[in-house]
């Protein structure tokens, strides 16, 4: 019965995903054109953070994290997958999903911002998500 908790909450990060790729084909989000790139960073922050876009990509970002740590408690073993759970990054992941599902005083914290801009973050989160895909689907 474990693994079908789990597996609610990979349901829910596969629909958050879905919502936000649909909303990022729309392109009609985040565009900031200012001379100054700093002003440029901050404003588009402001706008993803407020855009179905932005809360997409947050509850799927966070959801994800959640059903790594499922993973871990539960015990599961894969290979590939728990090759992929060892990368630093999913400590970066736990920290944007905190910075999520928790008040944060700061609207543009660096727990969330630690994770967009570390290199290879979004090659990360698609890489998880794909190899979480067949675990669930193909059982």
């Amino acid at each position: 019965m474990e693994i079908m908790s789990l597996h609610r909450y990979y349901i829910h990060t596969t629909l958050m995903k879905k919502q936000f790729e649909e909303e990022l084909l729309k392109g009609d989000h985040v565009v900031t054109e200012y001379d100054d790139l700093a002003k440029n960073i901050i404003v588009t922050g402001l706008k993803l953070g407020a855009m179905p876009v932005g809360t997409y990509m947050e509850y799927w970002y966070g959801g994800l994290f959640v059903v790594c740590e499922g993973w871990q408690e539960l015990q599961l073993k894969d290979e590939v997958l728990d090759k992929l759970l060892d990368d630093p990054k999913l400590e970066t992941l736990r920290r944007f999903r905190n910075a999520t599902f928790h008040f944060q005083r700061d609207y543009l914290t660096s727990k969330k911002s630690g994770f967009i801009e570390a290199d290879g973050s979004v090659a990360y989160i698609r890489e998880l998500s794909k190899e979480q895909t067949p675990r669930f689907v193909e059982q």
